[in-house]
């Protein structure tokens, strides 16, 4: 590799394909190497400095900020609905509470720390709901449990688009928006601080690169659609995901990053809420 090379952690997930689609065709793709793995797996090698840039968890920016940069003005967010981040329980969500009484059990996906965080402050402080217990699970297998349980990605989407009889399903976003009336970020491109100058380069003709490639998102979903390799989904179902999908991060979306991790620091998820720090 050369001094220039960053590495970069590449999520699988519809909700993203768009943009590494657009990334692996830039003029310098040379100078970037990207591994593959779920947002949670990515958090872990961010965090050992074996990736240089990841779109990962807002929950890893705001429980280790000190060892990271932000990238301005990119995010991957809902401003209300979200589809692929779900919770599903056997009963309506105010018969919750009753029927804890004889099932403590929920299960949490182990693929998204951000989501099982978003689950807890929701349960917490917006349903009010007894505190149960937790388990982790791998992705995927929720269904399988016949209890409550968390997923998230095209695994939540497939449950989401075709519900299953008998269960419920709730969109995590929009139950935020619900609490809140704000997007809620479920990841932000973060950066590791230490990267040397050749490398801060490439950082920098990505960031603007990827500004633009928002831009051509939005106006060839239908394209992007036809092409997409996956066959889980039709072209019109993933062209409505993909406008329910929110690449910026403006006011609003960093008001409800703070929010969020007030609420983490209120259940001693996070020690506090970290400054915003951007890569410069």
């Amino acid at each position: 590799m050369s001094e220039e090379t960053i590495k970069i952690g590449q999520i699988s997930y519809l909700n993203i394909w768009p943009i590494f689609y657009y990334l692996k065709r830039l003029p310098f793709k040379d100078k970037i190497r990207y591994i593959s793995g779920h947002p949670a797996w990515l958090n872990q090698i961010l965090q050992k400095k074996e990736l240089d840039l990841s779109p990962s968890s807002s929950f890893e920016y705001l429980a280790y900020a000190e060892q990271y940069k932000l990238l301005p003005c990119l995010s991957i967010s809902a401003q209300k609905k979200v589809q692929s981040v779900i919770f599903c329980s056997p009963v309506e969500l105010e018969d919750l509470s009753a029927y804890l009484q004889k099932e403590k059990e929920i299960f949490l996906s182990e693929a998204s720390a951000t989501s099982v965080a978003l689950l807890k402050v929701l349960w917490t402080f917006a349903w009010h709901l007894p505190q149960p217990e937790w388990r982790a699970i791998p992705p995927g297998k929720g269904m399988q449990t016949n209890k409550p349980f968390l997923e998230i990605g095209d695994k939540a989407l497939e449950i989401y688009l075709n519900p299953p009889p008998g269960w419920v399903v709730i969109d995590l976003a929009q139950a935020w928006y619900e609490f809140t009336s704000l997007p809620f970020v479920f990841a932000v491109w973060i950066v590791n601080k230490d990267l040397s100058l050749a490398q801060k380069k490439t950082v920098h003709l990505l960031c603007a690169e990827l500004a633009e490639i928002k831009q051509k998102i939005r106006s060839n979903l239908k394209h992007l659609a036809s092409i997409y390799p996956k066959q889980s989904f039709t072209e019109e179902q993933v062209v409505n995901y993909w406008q329910l999908m929110d690449y910026d991060l403006d006011f609003k979306h960093m008001a409800s990053l703070v929010l969020f991790g007030q609420y983490l620091t209120k259940l001693g998820l996070i020690s506090g809420v970290p400054v915003l720090d951007w890569m410069d």
